[in-house]
């Protein structure tokens, strides 16, 4: 799951205008005691100017990123910059950023923000971001050859908990490029600082650090034929009397100390999904990762222990949730696992949307919560708050999941 930005905006947001010099590093960077941008609201909703995917927010809860795709020709790509004003986040300007800007993480140390962005991998300046000027510092091609042949589709991102290494979910490419962040920066954001890819199986999406950072979970929505997995999923949209004829997913574990410098050799194991796995999260306590099967129609629970260690008996329980599960997160408290139905695949496309709220002492739909079209993602914030991309709503919700009971219908 994404990690929220060190403090790094409520110094800068009030200079603004203003003349005001930034604030000393140590004081951009400090943690603060009442960090957050709290409404008083179970949940409520912001709009941005566009399909919103990745939301990432500062330590100190004064801003909000928000990667976004313009859904018309007279709006442009980029990262959306909200900000907390009177206990509720506002939507602000556009840092512009072209191509699909999709996955985002913020570095540890405050000042980037990683975006998978389609066929490239961009690189933010958060401190220029915050102040409407332009702040892509670089970027560089996330795979070889002529760009519009050889698209890798990075959808996904993020970084290792030392600020080292980056590692991007190619979708098309079906492999997981490892980016040496030190020397990124230290050589202008080049491709030179891609140290290499670790293949995987087709359509990688989720990347999440196991609790101690040493190992990095992934799903890929189709085995490879070389798994020699028997077909068991329909295609998607394909109805309830197609045939069997696709692979299951792959939940994938990578050793991440050997991805650093040998990433070829870094996938240590693999486990057979349900239907297109996609979103994963983690609970709290690291024991359990949680997947979304968009083809399944469910959310599965694995011991992470179990996925390390190459058990066949990693799967611990299967949940029935809505339509075209994506969307995924685990209340801070570990008590709830919340999923997004989308029903993207269904007769009409993406509609108005649901959460379902699993509860995991009993691992089993306890309510559910409307909202709006394709609720593509869900981003854990300070404390506990969540952010849930509608993607086709043009819409972020705020949810302070503390108070799930006031806004869940049983």
């Amino acid at each position: 799951m994404r990690q929220a930005l060190p403090t790094i905006a409520a110094l800068l947001i009030a200079g603004i205008g203003g003349g005001a010099t930034a604030p000393a590093a140590d004081t951009l960077h400090a943690p603060s005691a009442s960090a957050g941008c709290v409404s008083g609201a179970a949940r409520y909703d912001v709009a941005v100017p566009g399909h919103p995917f990745s939301a990432v927010q500062s330590r100190d809860g004064s801003a909000l990123f928000v990667s976004v795709i313009g859904n018309s020709p007279a709006r442009g790509n980029g990262i959306a910059v909200l900000r907390c004003r009177d206990g509720r986040f506002r939507y602000s300007h556009l840092s512009p950023l072209e191509s699909s800007p999709l996955g985002m993480v913020g570095t540890h140390d405050g000042k980037l923000l990683i975006v998978a962005d389609d066929g490239f991998v961009a690189f933010v300046d958060v401190r220029r971001a915050l102040l409407g000027r332009p702040a892509l510092l670089g970027y560089f091609q996330d795979a070889e050859g002529d760009p519009e042949d050889n698209d890798a589709g990075s959808v996904d991102v993020n970084v290792t908990p030392d600020d080292r290494y980056a590692f991007v979910a190619d979708e098309d490419n079906r492999a997981i490029t490892v980016i040496d962040l030190a020397r990124a920066r230290a050589g202008g954001f080049t491709r030179a600082a891609i140290v290499g890819r670790i293949p995987v199986a087709d359509a990688p999406i989720a990347l999440v650090f196991s609790a101690d950072g040493k190992y990095l979970f992934t799903t890929s929505e189709v085995a490879l034929e070389s798994y020699k997995y028997a077909p068991k999923c329909r295609p998607e949209g394909a109805g309830p009397k197609a045939a069997l004829t696709v692979a299951p997913g792959v939940i994938q574990t990578i050793d991440v100390h050997v991805a650093e410098t040998d990433p070829v050799h870094a996938l240590i194991g693999r486990f057979a999904g349900a239907c297109s796995p996609v979103r994963m999260a983690i609970a709290p306590d690291g024991k359990t990762v949680f997947v979304t099967n968009r083809n399944s129609n469910s959310v599965t629970a694995y011991s992470t222990a179990r996925l390390i260690a190459g058990g066949p008996d990693a799967l611990t329980a299967t949940i029935p949730v809505g339509a075209g599960p994506v969307a995924l997160a685990v209340t801070g408290d570990g008590r709830y696992v919340l999923a997004g139905n989308t029903n993207r695949f269904g007769p009409s496309g993406p509609s108005q949307g649901t959460i379902s709220v699993i509860d995991t002492t009993s691992m089993r739909v306890s309510g559910t919560i409307p909202v709006g079209i394709f609720p593509r993602q869900l981003s854990p914030g300070i404390g506990s708050i969540l952010f849930l991309s509608n993607n086709r709503s043009n819409r972020i919700t705020v949810f302070d999941t503390s108070r799930l009971s006031e806004v869940v219908s049983h």
